[in-house]
């Protein structure tokens, strides 16, 4: 078929009309359709449609849905859409669309009941005030937009997006995002600004840029394949709806918003941070094991689906430090996982390492590192046991570090436990001062195994948080 013939005009009760795959180059008749009073949905889909009559619709008050997807359209006349008081869902992806808008109003001022808008895989380079229709006077319902697979550098406007609650904006050239621009979408729930060419994020760039007390109402940002380096501190934590963050893909090796992403962890956030290479050093410590230990902070309704396999090693290297000791997986459901299992070392020498597969020895601190590295928190740590040899009775040694000495420490407490199912298991507790970091335990048996728990109060006597590295499995031996 090569063009829409008339006499589609005389079938009243047609109610769907399929004319795709096509060679319908021109709606050039403006009584083509006729004013067909049941017809809801009309697809002109993959044609070579480069010309539509400025009133080839007009009559079609029931149409809700026109697919124009697919053709040659390099534009379209704003009187096109001429009495489609009630379409719902117009599709204009993959068709050759500079702009969508004049100086004075958008292409799709005239249609009051439009939802649903496609226009991926154009030619669109910019946005203005007038792209996406708005009046004071109207209430314009578009709730998703889809400008994926066209040239944009950049978004400046939220002018009309008030409704808008689905935004798809990947694969663009876009460079930068503009503070408040996104915060200010006020019904916004799902952005995707994926496979952009974003390397920051300022403050606000998705939070709202005003005093008045209103918060996001984001859902799910994906900024995946970006060039992303760094992102500005508080930015995702004022996110309160946030559920679902993608930032695979990008270049946040050294700049993890740690802070931020411990945050969001709590919250039960889905976060993926896979494909951004690591620095695998001592001075990552800190950050590698931040997140990790603010996981255990997870309220106890999502705790309980979380898998967390640490196998703390035990060794008395002079400088050796268990910070991650092995990983095996780090999953949390209920909307929320970080996968640890695919996140890779930015190193010459472990160019392909694993995060997740990186011995305690690895990431080996010496001292003078050790004291300039940044800590987050107060951090506690068994820093490795061993048995005493040559001496009578049986004597296990255990020694602990402290990461910030100016934390409020008044005193720790080491606790001793026989693992065995017997009534009779043997247990201590000793309480030590603060200024030591180390304590032997005499009279064990050594052929048992043990678990230490080393815990902390302050000057007042109100014990301190307790992490999964405070305590450790010392395996028995067979003779000293």
């Amino acid at each position: 078929m090569e063009e829409v013939s008339p006499a589609l005009s005389k079938l009243a009760s047609l109610q769907s009309l399929d004319l795709s795959y096509n060679s319908i180059t021109n709606i050039s008749s403006s009584s083509a359709l006729g004013t067909l009073p049941t017809l809801f949905d009309i697809n002109l889909s993959r044609n070579g449609l480069s010309y539509v009559h400025p009133y080839a619709f007009n009559g079609l008050l029931q149409l809700l849905s026109l697919n124009l997807s697919g053709n040659a359209l390099h534009s379209i006349d704003f009187d096109a859409w001429k009495g489609l008081v009630s379409l719902q869902v117009l599709d204009l992806s993959y068709n050759s669309l500079t702009r969508i808008e004049n100086r004075t109003n958008s292409m799709f001022e005239d249609l009051l009941s439009l939802q649903h808008l496609s226009l991926s895989g154009n030619r669109l380079s910019f946005l203005t005030s007038k792209s996406i229709p708005s009046s004071p006077w109207v209430p314009y319902k578009v709730s998703f937009v889809d400008f994926s697979h066209n040239h944009l550098e950049s978004i400046s406007t939220s002018s009309g997006f008030h409704a808008v609650q689905e935004l798809v904006l990947h694969h663009n050239h876009i460079r930068s995002v503009v503070p408040g621009i996104f915060g200010n979408m006020s019904s916004l729930k799902v952005l995707d600004l994926s496979n952009n060419r974003i390397a920051s994020l300022p403050l606000h760039s998705f939070s709202v840029l005003n005093a008045s007390g209103d918060h996001s109402t984001l859902e799910r940002l994906n900024l995946s394949h970006n060039y992303i380096a760094s992102i500005e501190d508080k930015e995702l934590s004022l996110l309160p709806a946030l559920q679902s963050l993608d930032l695979s893909s990008n270049r946040l090796h050294s700049s993890w918003p740690e802070r931020d992403l411990s945050h969001l962890v709590r919250r039960g956030v889905d976060i993926n941070m896979t494909d951004n290479p690591f620095p695998c050093t001592c001075e990552s410590r800190s950050r590698i094991d931040a997140v990790r230990r603010n996981i255990q902070r997870i309220s106890p309704s999502v705790a309980k689906s979380l898998t967390f396999n640490h196998d703390v090693n035990t060794y008395d290297d002079e400088s050796g430090v268990n910070v991650s000791a092995t990983i095996s997986s780090l999953q949390l459901t209920n909307h929320a996982r970080i996968l640890w299992n695919s996140l890779t070392c930015l190193d010459d020498a472990r160019e392909a390492s694993l995060l997740t597969s990186l011995s305690s020895q690895v990431l080996k601190c010496q001292s003078s590192l050790l004291q300039s590295s940044p800590i987050l928190e107060g951090d506690l740590i068994i820093r490795g046991s061993h048995w005493i040899r040559g001496v009578t009775p049986p004597s296990l040694q255990i020694v602990w570090i402290i990461l910030n000495e100016n934390e409020d420490i008044g005193n720790f407490r080491v606790e001793l436990q026989e693992l065995q199912d017997s009534s009779t298991s043997h247990f201590e507790s000793v309480d030590v001062p603060f200024t030591e970091r180390e304590y032997t335990f005499r009279g064990i048996n050594p052929r048992r195994q043990h678990r230490i728990c080393l815990k902390t109060f302050d000057t007042r006597g109100k014990e301190r948080p307790f992490f999964p590295h405070n305590s450790c499995i010392i395996s028995p031996i067979r003779s000293l």
